[in-house]
Order: structure tokens, then C-alpha cells, then sequence
């Protein structure tokens, strides 16, 4: 028995010597052979198990591509085929609607022409609704120097670009746009982004990781929240403006990652003025903080850029802090400004480090060539103070509706007194339940929308919101309306309260 594996040998060397004799007449066999020689010289049994696997290959490519076990599938007749079809019952592909989404369904308005600050709207019972919801304070689609300007523009450029940043999509007009904008801001460097609001989801992450810490006011929005999401790193929220908190955030934090190796990278995210709430954070105390803890500002001023500021350069110039002191401020240009796409501006490495590594600047098709052409325009006028007058003006007509606004004793206005996104909540829903209070809201705002007003409630996707969706209101002043016209409707906004809570 214990020579059995040396008989087997023998006897598999023997009969390999024979199939060597025949395999040489075959062209180029005297390579193979040499190979099979050297590796039984040592090893028989090697010999026998890379043998057992070509016949396994053999089998496996030369086997028929049919299952081995068609002869157990069960043959179904035409008309049994026609019943089975019948009786299946796909599942829906979404789910039905709610009572609430029919209700959210119906406040979206349907703008069949506009003009200025009127609208009109399908199904509306009033011919024109004055508009409150354009982001576009001050009315720039409207203005004639833009149109001509996009116009020669879309002559010269073309619509759109056709291609990212990095590839083909850049054209001079966007690095005279980043340009523009850096000048104004009065950093080193700035990126334009294609879409406002991949931008804070994008910049994020570039810079916060995991094993990073952030600081972040539970009020932002929700391109920030996907942001904080996307960059998996360890979040202290702290409770809207308050400052207290913020520091005992941050002195938790330090307490915990002492000694503990690595310090990890720290970062403040807060909002200039906030999508959500309309007021704006003590900028001053937070960059006190951020020095004293050695931490990063990420401040995003899409709806302060353009509204604060003499001369609309945002949060920083209202409070008289250099640009410098904030690390990345980052924006949207579609709603203070009123024109397209994002940016985020700072120094030089922060800037070219996206260029590389952000996704949606490399990954996306850059913003249509003309339109970064009528941004440059008007940021540069907007450096020159060409428009302070305007913005002057349209604080001084906020003033005005939140003075009226806030005579109405069913409303807590919760937005900050110049701004002209207001934001207010109905003091009946302090203590109703959730779908209690948006019907309440939704009968404010269909009840205007029968007066004459297009309101909207406060956009958020309850789902979605770290911290649950607030009931509110939301009015978007122009500053096309006079301070007398402000004042009315003012007046005719509390109307519409009382009215609606009336038929509650």
C-alpha cells in the first residue's frame, strides 16, 4: 500500500512518454512538452492535478450551454400562459398619495404668464396675483442691459457649454465669472459651480472626512444637511444662534479627542442669512470661537449675498469682517443674487484642490457660457456700487412689512426685521399636531392666493429634514414694490390670516 503513489507515478510517466511521442508531430507540442517535463520532474502528482484540471476545462468550454436540468421545467400550455398573465397583479411603482401630498399637490401654482411682480396662474379665481415667491428680488430677468448681453452672448457662446470643467466645458467667460466674483468677495480665488444647489454637497466633502468633526447650526438647509451627510465625518449640532452651545460644543470636543493621538480637523458650517428662519447668526462671536478652538468657518451665504452688506457683499461685510477671516464661503447665485449657479471662494489651494477632487465640478457639465457672461456684470456693477441704492432700499422695504407684519397677533415672525425673506409661523400651531399645522398653513396660503397674493409655505421635505419640517410661511419681497404698496400688503397678508384661521 505504501508504494501505491510511487506505482501510480511510474505507470502516469509511461504512458505521458507515449502521448509525448504522438504530441510532438503537432506544431509547436515541443514547447508544451518541455513544460510538462520540467514540472513532473520534481512532482508527479502536480503532473496529475493540472491534468484532471484540463480535463475539467475540456469538459467545461466543449458541455452544451443548455441547462442540465430543462428536463424538469414544466411545459404550460397556450392557455394556462394567457391565465397567468391575467391574474397577475403588478405592484405599484410608487406608493399612493396621501391626503397631505394631495394638499401639496394643490399649492403648486401653474404660471401661465408673468410680468414683473404679477403673475398669472391656472385655476386662479383672480386674473393677476402679485408674486412673493421669486427669489429674484430685484429683477433682473427683467432688466434690459441682461437680455442683450445674453442675447450677444448666446450668439457668440452658443446656449450651452457641452462639457465639464475639466475637460472641454470651460470658456473664458467662466474664468472672467470666478474672477469677477473672487474680486468682489475679496479672496484669493473663487470656482463656479454649475448648480447652486450641488454646491454645498460638493464642497463639503472635499474637505470634511471621516474621522473629522463639524459644528453645524440645526437650522441649515437642506443642501448643507446632504453635505454633512456625504462627508461622514462627526456632527455636534447646536441649537439655532445660540452661541453658548456652539462653545460647549466645541469644548466637549476637545475634551474628548485629547490625548487621544491625531487631532482631528474642526469645522463651523453656518448660513449668512438662513433659508429657514430668515435671521442671520452672531458672525462676530463665531469667528471669536473659531480662533480660540482652532477650528475651520464654512459660512454659506447664498440668500445673504446680494441682500446684506452696502454694498450686497453678504453677512461679512454687514458685521465689518474680512473675507479672510472666513475659510470657504460658499453660495448659491440663484437667490440673493437672482442669477444662476454656485460658487465657493477663498484661498488659492482651497479653489484648485476642487478642481481635482470635487465631484460636482468635475463631474458636471459647466453652467451655459452666457449666463456666467450676465453674472460677471453683475457682480461687477455690484463691486462699482452701481446698486446700493437699490439694496438700501429694498432692507428699508422689509423694515416696513415686518413693522406691519408684525401688529398681527396670530403670527410669530421669526426672520430677521430687514430681511426680504420673511418667515413667519402661526401661534395656533404652537400647540396643534404636525398635519394639523400644514393645513392650517396650506389655508393661509390658498386663502391669499384668492385674494390676489401668491404665497408659498416654507419648501422643506418633512421626510428628509434632519430635524423635521417647520409650518411656515414664506414671503420673498421685491423691490419693485413701493414702501406704500408694502405696507398694503402687509395689510392684506394679515387679512388673509385671520380669514383662514377664521374657517379652521
Amino acid at each position: 500500500m505504501d508504494q501505491l503513489p510511487t506505482k501510480v507515478g511510474v505507470a502516469v510517466e509511461q504512458n505521458l512518454r507515449r502521448a509525448l511521442e504522438i504530441f510532438k508531430k503537432i506544431p509547436g507540442s515541443s514547447y508544451i512538452a518541455q513544460y510538462i517535463r520540467k514540472s513532473h520532474q520534481n512532482d508527479p502528482a502536480r503532473t496529475l492535478f493540472e491534468f484532471l484540471l484540463f480535463l475539467f476545462a475540456l469538459r467545461y468550454f466543449l458541455a452544451s450551454k443548455q441547462s442540465y436540468f430543462k428536463r424538469d421545467y414544466l411545459k404550460l400550455s397556450e392557455n394556462e400562459v394567457e391565465e397567468l398573465i391575467e391574474e397577475w397583479e403588478p405592484k405599484p411603482l410608487i406608493s399612493s398619495l396621501s391626503d397631505e401630498d394631495k394638499m401639496l399637490l394643490k399649492e403648486v401654482p401653474v404660471v401661465e404668464s408673468a410680468s414683473n411682480e404679477k403673475v398669472v396662474i391656472q385655476g386662479s379665481e383672480t386674473p393677476e396675483l402679485l408674486n412673493l415667491t421669486a427669489t429674484d428680488f430685484f429683477s433682473r430677468r427683467n432688466d434690459k442691459e441682461i437680455t442683450e448681453l445674453a442675447v450677444e452672448k448666446i450668439k457668440y457662446y452658443g446656449v450651452g457649454s457641452c462639457g465639464p470643467a475639466g475637460f472641454y466645458g470651460n470658456e473664458d467667460v467662466h474664468i472672467r465669472c470666478e474672477e469677477s466674483l473672487a474680486n468682489f468677495l475679496g479672496t484669493q480665488k473663487c470656482i463656479l459651480y454649475s448648480q447652486g444647489y450641488s454646491t454645498a454637497p460638493s464642497v463639503i466633502p472635499c474637505f470634511a472626512k471621516r474621522g473629522d468633526v463639524l459644528f453645524v447650526d440645526d437650522a441649515v438647509c437642506m443642501p448643507i444637511q446632504r453635505g454633512i451627510e456625504l462627508s461622514r465625518s462627526k456632527v455636534y449640532y447646536f441649537a439655532h444662534n445660540d452661541m453658548k452651545n456652539l462653545e460647549d460644543n466645541l469644548i466637549k470636543a476637545n475634551s474628548l479627542y485629547k490625548g487621544r493621538g491625531r487631532i482631528p480637523r474642526k469645522f463651523i458650517i453656518t448660513e449668512g442669512l438662513f433659508e429657514y428662519t430668515g435671521n442671520s447668526p452672531d458672525l462676530v462671536k463665531i469667528i471669536e470661537l473659531k480662533k480660540k478652538y482652532k477650528a475651520r468657518l464654512i459660512l454659506d451665504e447664498s440668500w445673504s449675498l446680494g441682500v446684506l452688506g452696502r454694498t450686497g457683499r453678504g453677512l461679512a461685510e454687514e458685521c465689518g469682517i474680512s473675507r479672510s477671516e472666513i475659510d470657504a464661503t460658499i453660495g448659491s447665485l440663484a437667490t440673493g443674487l437672482g442669477l444662476y449657479g454656485g460658487f465657493c471662494a477663498g484661498s488659492s489651494a482651497l479653489v484648485e484642490h476642487q478642481r481635482i477632487i470635487s465631484l460636482a465640478y468635475t463631474y458636471s457639465a459647466t453652467e451655459p457660457p452666457y449666463l456666467a457672461g450676465c453674472t460677471s456684470y453683475v457682480v461687477d456693477r455690484m463691486a462699482k456700487g452701481v446698486y446700493s441704492q437699490e439694496l438700501h432700499d429694498l432692507r428699508e422695504k422689509a423694515h416696513h412689512l415686518y413693522t406691519e407684519l408684525n401688529k398681527c397677533t396670530e403670527i410669530d415672525l421669526i426672520s430677521r426685521p430687514d430681511s426680504p425673506l420673511v418667515i413667519f409661523t402661526l401661534r395656533s400651531n404652537e400647540t396643534a399636531d404636525d398635519s394639523s399645522a400644514s393645513k392650517a398653513v396650506h389655508n393661509v396660503v390658498m386663502t391669499a392666493r384668492k385674494n390676489g397674493l401668491l404665497l408659498t409655505r416654507l419648501g422643506q421635505v418633512s421626510q428628509w429634514e434632519n430635524f423635521g419640517s417647520l409650518n411656515a410661511v414664506q414671503i420673498l419681497l421685491p423691490n419693485s414694490l413701493s414702501v406704500e404698496k408694502v405696507k398694503e400688503t402687509a395689510k392684506k397678508i394679515i387679512a388673509c390670516v385671520q380669514e383662514a384661521q377664521a374657517t379652521n
